[in-house]
């Protein structure tokens, strides 16, 4: 830190951004009493001191300590979010009053007990001191669970300045960027953690949206805090586009009640007395932010602060790609959206080091409506910068991560096609803006070294050299591949064991005898590829099913993926065989089927098992949908919804093959989100008229051809998937054939 703000006042720009401003408005406490003059005023807590103050970028943390040993997270907000969450209030002095939570500060709030309530251990706000701590007539709190000080920042200018103060639970815990000798599977479980995490906002996206979701074609964040507060009514007529959506709801809030009201009206939102959204956060959520990825083209106003001129022209090819790549070619908008974190990194994940387990995360200060794909990008990009991607495995380290996260929240080929190049783009985001960091603070040296990490993870997945980048990006994608065939046996841990490899500066002693490696693999002999010397191809049975399935899962495994790689022979075969009933739990039912028909028909079988997963209903039916299906039809089955408003539901395939008796069991998992119609459609078979994917554009399955159906079908993923892994491993399967 500077000793005055000469030097912050000399280097700032004429015309200032909220991220120039940021820099400015740094909380700046004169002294620990004077913190604990602020809790001592607003909060009711017994003696309590000052154990230390926490790294932060843009606010000031604290770690809390009272004499009973309790821990809690003290938080002082930058001058910019302050101000923000301040003029909202001048025109409500009611933290939780419908259409005025539109602050960042309401959003992070309204977040982190969202998903406290939903099973997810984060940091939680504690409720100022009052008299009265619960509104009856009102039914919500009566208490801020915030408070306002004036505090220094960085800038005398600009100081002293009214602060937002919060003080939070703290998360019992270990942060992962202090674990130094860190396994890939905790990577891999952090990965999964987050996947859980924004299934949670996706749930919370779609109950708000209810059933204008499937005209959207693409999440939007409701979030918000137990008060009377609007959702959308079912009502087609009135479901518009998402941006059209967004663009009302941020002008009518800006306009404030009357306009709002209006806007209600003309949406078909009616008021629901004890719901948990207000659609006022989506002007919060919906806000612009520097470090939301997709803002990466905004990076060249800072490109100037980037002294080597290399690197700064690395710079400026990582925003031409993304500009070429994804905004240009259109790319960016078949992208699912939502609510993300935006800033998982190995500081923000908390863990119980004992377990090496993933127990918690904090900070949702970058939590930004944006392309869903985003979270597990940027989380990626600083799994490189941990301890186990610094010992020259950061692909490695992406890789882990990615698996956990996959195997919960599953990726679509086009949000995968690009991880390299968006992984890419939040490391240049974040060496740009500490260059700028820096050149505000020039006496900072801490910026340069932390920056550093970032600046040798960029040279080595993007690099100055287009060729080899793109061979890199290349033999990353097939990498991140690899992770992604790994499917959720909701084992303790995620195993990594074929993700553990050096990164490419690191000599590869074992290349010439390495079975795998694609220079010197060879194709297996005939004689390998055919059965017992009997002249025919191998036989691979699909167990159990309906000749409609059968007809579907023969066209997916034997579509052309276009690549000319070869290609594992075998023959398909139909067969009826007496499994064990499906138990609640789709890996295990597809385990137990598997293993049973390949031990009765003595050959390589493959198992699916698919299910329609209610959100209201907890994810039922789910394995047991054809039992639900076959008692209560399919208007029965969609009927389950009925009574209420919330229609999202996901379908699930689980699809499990073995090469033969004493053979392991290998899964892929496909899913589609969507939401529960009542019949429609003459093509298809079992669910497919109730079932409406939120990226089909408004058809349900029974009224897409074929083709539309392929291209996000639940099925068709899982069995891409498998046909993948059959051409990826044609010479090992061949040889258990």
């Amino acid at each position: 830190m500077p000793g005055d703000d000469s030097d912050i006042m000399k280097n700032a720009p004429t015309m200032l951004s909220d991220e120039e401003m940021r820099k400015l408005l740094v909380p700046n406490p004169a002294s620990d009493e004077q913190l604990l003059s602020i809790i001592k005023e607003h909060y009711d807590l017994p003696t309590v001191k000052v154990a230390r103050r926490l790294d932060s970028y843009d606010d000031a943390n604290y770690m809390l300590q009272t004499d009973d040993g309790t821990n809690y997270l003290l938080k002082i907000h930058n001058g910019v979010e302050s101000q923000e969450f301040i003029g909202v209030m001048q025109e409500s002095d009611d933290f939780y009053a419908p259409g005025r939570m539109n602050s960042a500060i309401h959003l992070q709030n309204a977040i982190m007990e969202l998903c406290y309530e939903h099973g997810l251990c984060t940091s939680r706000p504690i409720l100022v001191k009052t008299e009265t701590a619960y509104d009856e007539e009102r039914r919500r709190p009566k208490a801020f669970p915030v408070c306002i000080a004036k505090l220094p920042v960085l800038s005398s200018v600009h100081s002293p300045r009214d602060l937002v103060v919060r003080l939070l639970t703290w998360v019992p815990g270990t942060p992962m960027s202090s674990v130094v000798h860190l396994p890939l599977e905790a990577l891999a479980d952090a990965g999964r953690y987050l996947g859980k995490m924004d299934r949670i906002l996706d749930n919370i996206n779609t109950s708000a949206l209810n059933g204008a979701l499937r005209h959207v074609g693409s999440s939007a964040a409701l979030l918000g805090q137990r008060s009377t507060s609007f959702v959308m009514v079912n009502n087609p007529s009135h479901a518009p586009r998402h941006d059209s959506f967004l663009a009302a709801v941020a002008t009518a809030s800006r306009k404030r009640s009357k306009s709002l009201d209006r806007v209600r009206a003309n949406l078909g939102m009616e008021e629901r007395e004890g719901a948990v959204l207000d659609v006022s956060l989506l002007v919060s959520a919906n806000r612009y932010h520097q470090w939301d990825t997709k803002n990466t083209s905004d990076l060249r106003k800072y490109l100037e602060y980037i002294t080597d001129l290399k690197r700064r022209d690395m710079i400026e090819s990582v925003i031409n790609a993304f500009e070429e790549r994804l905004f240009r070619t259109g790319v960016g908008d078949g992208y699912r959206r939502g609510v993300i974190h935006g800033d998982f990194n190995d500081a923000n994940v908390i863990m119980d080091e004992a377990q090496m387990m993933v127990c918690g995360a904090i900070d949702f200060g970058d939590s930004v409506m944006s392309w869903r794909v985003l979270d597990v990008a940027i989380a990626m990009a600083y799994a490189m910068l941990s301890s186990y991607g610094k010992q020259n495995r950061s692909l490695s380290a992406a890789a882990g991560f990615l698996r956990g996260y996959n195997s919960v929240y599953q990726l679509t080929e086009l949000e995968r096609e690009h991880l390299p190049l968006l992984m890419a783009c939040r490391l240049a985001c974040s060496v740009t803006l500490g260059a700028y960091a820096f050149h505000m603070h020039p006496t900072n040296k801490y910026l340069l070294l932390h920056a550093e990490p970032a600046w040798k993870s960029l040279e080595m997945i993007w690099g100055y050299d287009p060729v080899s980048r793109d061979r890199l990006a290349d033999a990353a994608r097939r990498l991140f591949d690899q992770a992604c065939l790994y499917s959720d046996s909701r084992e303790k841990i995620v195993t990594c064991y074929d993700l553990v490899i050096p990164d490419p500066s690191v000599a590869d002693l074992l290349a010439s005898v390495r079975v795998a490696s694609i220079e010197t693999i060879s194709e297996p002999d005939e004689k390998r590829q055919r059965t017992k010397g009997d002249g025919l191809l191998p036989i691979i049975i699909l167990a159990n099913m309906d000749p409609d399935h059968f007809a579907e899962a023969s066209r997916l495994l034997q579509s052309d993926q276009s690549d000319n790689s070869p290609r594992l022979e075998y023959q398909l075969e139909k067969r009826d065989i007496e499994l064990p009933a499906a138990n609640g739990d789709f890996i295990a039912s597809a385990r137990n089927q598997c293993a049973a028909a390949v031990e009765i028909a003595g050959c390589a079988a493959i198992i699916e098992i698919t299910g329609l997963c209610f959100g209201p209903l907890n994810e039922l039916p789910g394995t047991y949908t054809q039992a639900f299906l076959d008692t209560c039809g399919i208007e029965g089955l969609a009927k389950m919804l009925f009574a209420f408003d919330d229609k999202a539901a996901y379908v699930r395939a689980v699809v499990c093959f073995c090469p033969g008796p004493g053979n392991e069991c290998v899964f892929f998992d496909g899913r589609t989100i969507g939401s529960i119609v009542a019949p429609r459609g003459e093509n298809g078979f079992g669910l497919d008229s109730i079932f409406e994917p939120s990226e089909g554009g408004g058809k349900t399955y029974a009224e897409m051809k074929s083709e539309e159906k392929d291209a996000l079908s639940h099925r068709a993923r899982a069995f891409n998937q498998l046909q993948t892994y059959l051409r990826k491993f044609r010479i090992e399967i061949a040889s258990q054939l």
